[in-house]
């Protein structure tokens, strides 16, 4: 039942935070705060490599162009919410990804679930 809630909360904060994101004119930005340093890292290379290659051949410009804005969260919670942070009202991010362990998601998450911005 946990279960259920938790992912539950987290696709409604992933609605909460993408707002308009999709109906704004121009690129699209799109932090991606992941793990590439630490014995994971090769997780979040293969995570960051998939999402460029599904941008390249699906994206078809509904984006606008928008690069996602990658960055290394060295699997330090504490870290990857100042990146999830910093990424979104300072570098305009409109949406997050990349997060794959559930450490970093329990970090950011809270946030997300409140409808703000870490």
């Amino acid at each position: 039942m946990i279960q259920k809630s938790f992912w539950a909360a987290l696709a409604a904060a992933a609605l909460v935070t993408t707002g308009g994101a999709l109906a704004q004119q121009g690129p699209v930005k799109i932090g991606f705060v992941t793990t590439l340093t630490t014995p994971s890292g090769y997780i979040g290379e293969e995570t960051r490599d998939g999402f460029a290659i599904a941008m390249d051949q699906e994206d078809g410009n509904k984006l606008g162009g928008g690069e996602p804005m990658v960055a290394d969260n060295g699997l330090r919670p504490d870290v990857a919410k100042q990146l999830v942070a910093r990424t979104m009202p300072m570098d305009g991010a409109k949406i997050n990804s990349g997060v794959i362990f559930f450490d970093i998601v329990a970090a950011v998450a809270p946030d997300y679930v409140a409808g703000k911005q870490p």
